[in-house]
């Protein structure tokens, strides 16, 4: 029969782990731990006669830190993987009723925005305007993830769901290229009010996505993914 740790054994390599390992994220650890707490207790299953410390070191070096990075690296960009999906997904669901009615009335209000302000001075001010909020929205983002993490624990899937990644950066970069690009209209037509006010609706869905559908869904998310632990 397969002898099995104690809790207080458990708690000695999470301990390892975080500390020594220098493994902040708790999801990460959860998998280190239970990866080295097997390859102990196989190794007691052999060899009765072997204490938990003998066999620990023997899975450490099985391991190493380098491991521990190596797998903080792999967790991230698989995590990295299903945010993608997840927001292309948010973002489909805009264009499929009943959500696609606010994503017209959204284009309706913008189109009819940028049609007061045909001249490029005018429509910079809107533009900057635009990325101003957008700017703070992401900002405050990142500070109530920040400030905000229950439990005083770190995971790797809330940091990636809160956007600590590209993408958020991306939105921003994007609009600001565009308020770039709109110094170079002298003069808005009806087709260049038509594509502004497609860019605008299109980023303010992705940034709606970002900064507050994602979010909001990150302790459901983790309770699917870690049910007994959160």
């Amino acid at each position: 029969m397969k002898k099995e740790l104690t809790k207080e054994q458990i708690d000695t390599i999470y301990d390892f782990v975080e500390k020594q390992g220098k493994v902040p994220y708790y999801d990460v650890q959860i998998e280190i731990v239970d990866h080295m707490a097997n390859d102990i207790e196989s190794q007691m299953e052999l060899n009765p006669n072997i204490s938990f410390n003998e066999a620990f070191r023997f899975a450490f070096k099985k391991f190493g830190l380098s491991g521990f990075q190596k797998l903080i690296e792999e967790n991230h960009n698989k995590l990295q993987k299903e945010y993608g999906k997840m927001l292309f997904s948010w973002f489909l669901k805009y264009f499929s009723f009943p959500r696609i009615m606010f994503s017209l009335f959204l284009f309706g209000v913008i189109f009819s925005l940028v049609s007061l302000f045909n001249e490029s001075i005018n429509f910079m001010v809107v533009n900057g305007f635009f990325l101003g909020i957008y700017t703070i929205l992401f900002l405050r983002k990142i500070i109530v993830h920040k400030f905000l993490q229950k439990d005083n624990k770190k995971w790797l899937l809330q940091k990636v769901l809160y956007g600590a990644n590209s993408t958020g950066f991306l939105t921003l970069n994007f609009m600001y290229q565009f308020f770039l690009l709109s110094s170079f209209f002298n003069s808005i037509n009806g087709y260049k009010i038509i594509f502004i006010s497609i860019a605008y609706t299109i980023s303010i869905i992705l940034l709606d996505i970002i900064v507050r559908i994602i979010p909001n869904h990150s302790d459901k998310l983790l309770k699917e993914k870690y049910l007994k632990l959160v």
